[in-house]
């Protein structure tokens, strides 16, 4: 008996078997969203990437395409974007988190202006973000709003592409 079961097993182990079957992901709308996503995954923050992470927190973001700021102390234009009803966030892409950080330390990072700056470009004091290559001025009209966006942005750089 002992001599037929080793039989059947040696026999079995000699027969090739077929690769097991991928497994199955569950689709949830975040992997439904990445795939259908356009931006590079390069790990740099676009407009593209931004509207997607404040939409995970709740709000829309909207481009305002004809509206851009130019500020002396910051070299690319600020994209303005409708944050759901009335906030307002002024977002400056950098080539690369170097020149951005290098931009950011020359600020006054509370007022988002050079430290012996007296004028005031934005419309009243923002909530200030740099992450990688994005720095951004967010103007909310609610504490919950404020607090949502500072985290979306804040939450780290966009994940490269795998």
């Amino acid at each position: 008996m002992i001599a037929a079961i080793a039989a059947a097993v040696a026999a079995a182990a000699c027969v090739p078997k077929e690769a097991p079957p991928p497994p199955v992901k569950s689709a949830t709308a975040e992997s439904l969203v990445a795939r259908v996503d356009t931006c590079p995954g390069d790990g740099l923050w676009r407009p593209c990437v931004l509207a997607e992470r404040v939409k995970r927190m709740g709000f829309d973001a909207k481009v305002i395409a004809t509206d851009t700021t130019r500020v002396p102390f910051l070299s690319p234009p600020g994209l303005h974007y409708q944050i759901g009803k009335s906030g307002l966030l002024i977002a400056f892409y950098f080539g690369d988190s170097v020149t951005a950080k290098r931009s950011w330390l020359g600020l006054d990072t509370m007022r988002l202006v050079p430290p012996t700056d007296t004028a005031m470009p934005w419309p009243s004091k923002p909530l200030t973000i740099r992450s990688g290559n994005l720095v951004a001025a967010f103007f909310g009209t609610s504490a919950t709003q404020i607090e949502r966006i500072g985290l979306a942005l804040r939450a780290g750089v966009p994940a490269p592409a795998r």
